[in-house]
């Protein structure tokens, strides 16, 4: 969320004196094995249409037409949450980050709900201690793209930053954290209803700022841990401290800049709750967490660097070093980004990191990084180099082993220039036109409500954008036919989530947006085959969540991913992998947290050309 080029947050004195508009119409500035399944509504469409649609040649490589990709339905869905700041003029630092939102079937009905974070007012500033107009929502779905609004469900009254889901305790009902500004709150999913269990799980004693959380099973004993992502140690009416702000007790004309607060280190909490302790237990020392120096962080996600089975995590924080926790075995983290250059950037250079994903962008063996950054600089696509080509080899010559490491290549990936103007929160790893191979979708939105007071270019309300990838690992930013129109519309958005809304088996889109109405945009892929793949891991890891997968295909690349639920920035989405299929599907490989490996062959009759839905279970 830091600002780069420093002068212009020093020169933030403009007329505004609250919180700016988070929406705006005007057109941006340039700048034990196989389980088929069911579609979870029965009055889903069909879900291939044959012939596919035909494919036409741009002079380089083959694509289809581009329709839009997304049709926005929240008018029609009945959604009408709308994100509080609590800004009462006092231009306190989270009033600017909150946003997240997280998809799940909270109820078991085969339907995906919305859970979204809910921030302001700010109890310590107005000195009020009823909350009950501030509280996360939990919206009901009915399979169709239709949702109704639960009031009082899971209704946490934290100042919140983003909110996460899992299921914790495998009981097979996903659970829900809410990550605040102050205590984070952990809600159980009884089957019957959510019940608070931020003490009786362990968790009470955190009050840090945390912006964003990641679930993983780091030590592969098949059960889901916490990571907690915080940022920075701001106390309530920081801003009015002359310390920290030298304008102060003067006009609260800016917010204050991140540099002036010293960082909150992350902590990382081991699953206990089969033990007798039933608790999450604090293991940030004794996992050498506590030893990496603490940056500000605000997104993370779990990965495998090394394709071991031993999960990673990667953290994007704010103009400080990224960090790379690789795993030593499930019994130490290490931080290793400087040494595997995920720490900075192609110059050597700090960014703004703030959401990221992974996945296997080129197709060459192993997964990729990336990092959404603030504008003047550019979102960040770290390449794996595991696995390499040689330059000018397409994806039929097989990659060469090399030295594990990474490399900055957003430049020549073409993502530097589209993505300078923006500041990037959000970011998701889609298949969004079904051809293959990892699309991209960021949620933009600045930081600085008054920016247009002080710059010519640089805009508060910004358009999302759509990265769609040639097959090769490089990307063109779609326009035109392909965006669907609320795209065009500028919004701060913040969090983003995907999964299946509406039973169609493809994927469809939430931003949660500061300041603003979330935004609900329904999937509208080609019909071509693709996989609607579930996993059911080992354990009590119900979801698979923390697995790596590969899709072989015959005569086409293999598609490499992860099954993760918490990735963007502050939000988690479903736990299903959508991929689709550049030739008939030869197997399905998997490996589970821990190293554990199964390879799935025998599919249902005609899956393996036309795919479909597919549960796969831990052997």
């Amino acid at each position: 969320m830091s600002v780069n080029d420093r002068a212009g947050l020093v020169l933030l004195v403009g007329i505004l004196t609250g919180c700016g508009v988070s929406e705006d119409p005007v057109s941006p500035a340039p700048s034990e094995s196989v389980t088929p399944e069911a579609p979870r509504t029965i009055a889903a469409p069909p879900l291939l249409h044959e012939p596919p649609l035909q494919q036409v040649h741009d002079g380089e490589h083959l694509q289809l037409p581009l329709e839009p990709l997304f049709r926005e339905i929240t008018a029609s869905s009945g959604m009408t949450f709308v994100h509080d700041q609590g800004c009462e003029g006092n231009r306190e630092l989270p009033e600017t980050l909150g946003g997240g939102v997280a998809l799940l079937d909270f109820n078991g009905d085969g339907n995906l709900d919305i859970y979204l974070a809910q921030s302001g007012p700010l109890r310590e500033v107005d000195g009020s201690e009823d909350r009950s107009t501030a509280v996360n929502e939990l919206w009901a779905g009915d399979g169709t793209g239709h949702l109704k609004f639960l009031p009082g469900v899971a209704a946490d009254t934290g100042y919140g930053t983003g909110v996460s889901a899992a299921d914790f305790d495998g009981d097979g009902h996903v659970d829900l954290a809410a990550l605040n500004w102050g205590t984070n709150g952990l809600w159980h999913n009884t089957g019957a209803g959510f019940e608070n269990v931020t003490s009786a799980w362990g968790m009470a004693g955190d009050t840090s700022w945390c912006a964003s959380a990641a679930v993983l099973d780091y030590d592969g004993d098949g059960d889901l841990d916490f990571y907690v992502v915080n940022y920075l140690d701001v106390a309530p009416r920081a801003h009015l401290d002359p310390e920290l702000n030298s304008m102060a007790p003067g006009p609260h004309t800016g917010y204050p800049h991140p540099d002036r607060y010293p960082a909150q280190g992350d902590t990382l909490w081991r699953n206990d709750l089969d033990s007798a302790s039933a608790q999450f237990r604090e293991v940030t020392e004794e996992m050498g967490v506590r030893a990496v120096d603490p940056q500000k962080g605000l997104g993370a996600i779990s990965t495998d660097v090394e394709l071991d089975g031993w999960v990673d995590l990667y953290v994007a924080n704010d103009a400080t070093p990224n960090t790379l926790l690789h795993n030593q075995g499930g019994v130490f983290f290490v931080d290793a980004a400087r040494t595997l250059g995920l720490a900075y950037n192609e110059s050597g250079q700090t960014e703004a990191g703030m959401g990221v994903d992974t996945i296997d962008v080129d197709r060459d063996g192993d997964l990729d990084l990336f990092v959404t950054n603030l504008d003047m600089e550019t979102n960040s696509l770290y390449l794996n180099r595991s696995f390499e080509r040689k330059r000018g080899e397409g994806l039929e010559v097989p990659p060469t082993p090399n030295r594990l490491s990474f490399r900055d290549r957003t430049l020549q990936m073409g993502l530097a220039q589209p993505s300078r103007g923006f500041v990037g929160f959000g970011v998701v790893f889609i298949d969004v036109d079904l051809d293959g191979d990892a699309d991209a979708i960021v949620a933009n939105g600045h930081v600085v409500d008054n920016i247009e007071e002080i710059s010519d270019t640089r805009l508060y309300a910004q358009p999302n954008q759509i990265y769609l990838n040639d097959g090769s690992g490089r990307f063109d930013e779609a326009k035109g036919g392909a965006l669907p129109k609320g795209f065009s519309v500028r919004t701060v958005s913040r969090g983003s989530s995907i999964g299946d809304l509406d039973g169609d088996l493809d994927l469809d889109l939430v931003f949660a947006n500061n300041g603003g109405p979330a935004r609900v945009y329904e999937g509208t892929p080609p019909q071509l085959p693709h996989v609607f793949l579930r996993l059911k891991g080992p354990a009590r890891n119900t979801e698979g969540v923390g697995a790596t997968v590969w899709l072989h295909f015959k005569g086409a690349p293999t598609w490499l991913g992860r099954m993760e639920r918490t990735r963007s920035y502050a939000s988690a989405s479903e736990a299903v992998i959508v991929a689709g299929m550049p030739g008939e599907l030869a197997s399905v490989e998997v490996l589970w947290p821990g190293g554990k490996r199964d390879t799935f062959v025998d599919f249902p009759e005609g899956f393996a050309a036309k795919g479909g839905a597919l549960t796969l279970r831990a052997k």
